[in-house]
């Protein structure tokens, strides 16, 4: 459980403490439901702060005028809200809120301040919509792409496979090295063949292959 959780754990029993004690009451306000402080609440809280000196928000003290300090005082520490303490510094007792008077009573002042109600109910919209966005990144998002490749994939054309390139192993000879056979209509390496020399016998005269005009057997040459 993370921090964020205990913290909204805790402030759930501190709520269902106050709705049982009667301080506070649950209603719908046609959109969601809400709580708002009860009399009874707001006299508790009024004595709370006056025990401890805390700076009420309802700013009222009514229905304290028909009791004395200490009995408030005494009330609030019975309810366990704050203790008397003993101040070495000041010589004299002082009263001191307890940490559950504390939390209970500032839970309590939640549901007066219209500002904080507003402001939390932003926040809640907001960490609704971050929560949301991540879902989509890092849930929908990757579905999305993934149906999209195999999408693409199905309307790509197939592959002809009879006009597909074979791979050559790379060697020293040339394509003009290459030549077509005319029967099996497969590539072979051509045969090298030896440059011809000149020989004395390409320059040899037929004399019997000359020209008609030029006898050698006529008499008189």
């Amino acid at each position: 459980m993370t921090k964020k959780s205990e913290e909204l754990t805790e402030r759930q029993k501190i709520q269902n403490l106050l709705l049982k004690n009667g301080y506070l009451q649950s209603y719908w306000n046609g959109n969601n439901e809400t709580m708002s402080p009860t009399e009874l609440g707001l006299k508790n809280y009024t004595k709370f702060c006056f025990s401890t000196g805390r700076a009420s928000m309802w700013g009222h003290n009514r229905d304290l005028h028909d009791l004395t300090g200490n009995e408030i005082v005494d009330f609030a520490v019975q309810k366990g809200w704050c203790i008397r303490r003993y101040d070495i510094d000041k010589d004299t007792n002082v009263i001191s809120p307890t940490k559950f008077g504390n939390d209970l009573w500032a839970e309590f002042e939640f549901w007066i301040d219209k500002k904080a109600q507003k402001k939390m109910a932003r926040q809640q919209k907001m960490d609704s919509v971050m929560a949301r966005l991540g879902k989509i990144m890092t849930v929908e998002m990757p579905k999305f792409m993934a149906n999209m490749s195999k999408m693409m994939a199905s309307m790509s054309p197939p592959e002809d496979k009879k006009n597909k390139p074979k791979n050559r192993k790379s060697n020293k000879w040339n394509d003009d090295d290459w030549e077509w056979t005319t029967t099996t209509r497969k590539r072979r390496r051509k045969t090298p063949t030896k440059k011809k020399t000149q020989k004395d016998s390409d320059n040899f005269v037929n004399p019997f292959e000359q020209p008609s005009d030029r006898n050698f057997w006529n008499k008189g040459e």
